[in-house]
């Protein structure tokens, strides 16, 4: 009888090394590394999801940039005035002297760049 090591469910030492071993094998078709092809789809797909536009024409992916920061501005001036209520005349006040979405200004460059959106929302308090 085998020696039995709990640590490992109750499998014998050669039964896992028929496993390793059987596994190492199918890591390998036709040549190719499957190990490797998983990560470089995962790689891709981690692109992929941000370059979520970048099958659609410069014109349309502004488009949709804009209406991105409209909606997530609706979103955010429909929820403050409901948690802070007694805010609202000067939240009303604020928005309407200094909060403006402004056009989308589109780079000179099309290919290779990069844009960056960082936003703090919140109640700012003076120490």
């Amino acid at each position: 009888m085998a020696d039995t090591d709990m640590s490992n469910g109750g499998a014998t030492d050669s039964s896992l090394k028929r496993k390793n071993s059987n596994a190492d094998e199918m890591e390998v078709e036709d040549g190719v590394d499957l190990k490797k092809v998983k990560q470089e789809e995962g790689v891709e797909s981690k692109t992929l999801k941000f370059l979520a536009y970048k099958d659609l024409p410069y014109e349309e992916q502004l488009k949709k940039k804009v209406d991105e920061v409209e909606q997530c501005f609706k979103t955010f001036h429909g929820s403050f005035p409901k948690q802070y209520p007694e805010l609202g005349d000067w939240y009303r006040n604020q928005l309407l002297k200094w909060f403006r979405i402004e056009e989308i200004r589109p780079s000179p460059k099309q290919e290779g760049y990069r844009n960056k959106c960082e936003l703090t929302i919140g109640v700012f308090q003076v120490p």
